[in-house]
């Protein structure tokens, strides 16, 4: 998914902070849907971003930061849960971590909390918490399918190398971000 300059730069301004986390950068090193965690939680972010930026009913900001802080986990963080108990887990512990490291509102929470229907029993109270819910299923869909069928790998761009170029500058970043082609 590609975004333009201005796209990234608003986005970033957005989630800086959270890509900054240590917790959170350790994501890269957790298996996600045949990719790492960290990599699925800005897929997932920056689909809802595409999909919310020019909707004013949105809190554009509250919905983009807690989409990627919905799976905010390690395995560590989670006791070694595998399987359908982890669906029903994972969210509890990604807020918990969210919490600790993180303001959060009403609205974050919810999304968080609840990305999980229907798998989980509890459907998202918001309109946010509906759209990120349904990003992440495409997102996990097209992942599975892109690393487990189609296997094209070497397309991956990963966006923390264009976050790291363009961290503390005054200028745009000179590419755009490409992440898989999925």
């Amino acid at each position: 998914m590609n975004l333009s300059d201005d796209e990234l730069e608003d986005y970033y301004m957005m989630v800086n902070d959270i890509l900054a986390n240590k917790h959170f950068q350790e994501l890269k090193y957790c298996p996600h849907h045949g990719i790492n965690r960290y990599d699925h939680l800005i897929h997932v972010s920056m689909l809802t971003y595409k999909k919310c930026m020019n909707d004013e009913d949105i809190n554009l900001r509250d919905t983009v930061r807690a989409s990627l802080l919905h799976d905010f986990f390690t395995d560590e963080d989670v006791n070694g849960v595998r399987g359908d108990k982890l669906y029903k887990v994972h969210p509890v512990v990604a807020l918990e971590n969210a919490e600790k490291y993180f303001t959060l509102t009403d609205i974050q929470k919810d999304i968080i909390l609840n990305h999980m229907y229907p798998v989980t029993s509890t459907m998202p109270k918001t309109k946010e918490g509906k759209i990120v819910s349904l990003c992440d299923k495409e997102c996990s869909i097209k992942e599975f399918a892109y690393n487990r069928v189609i296997r094209k790998k070497d397309d991956a761009y990963h966006l923390d190398d264009l976050l790291e170029e363009y961290k503390g500058t005054d200028t745009k970043p000179k590419t755009r971000i490409k992440v898989a082609n999925i």
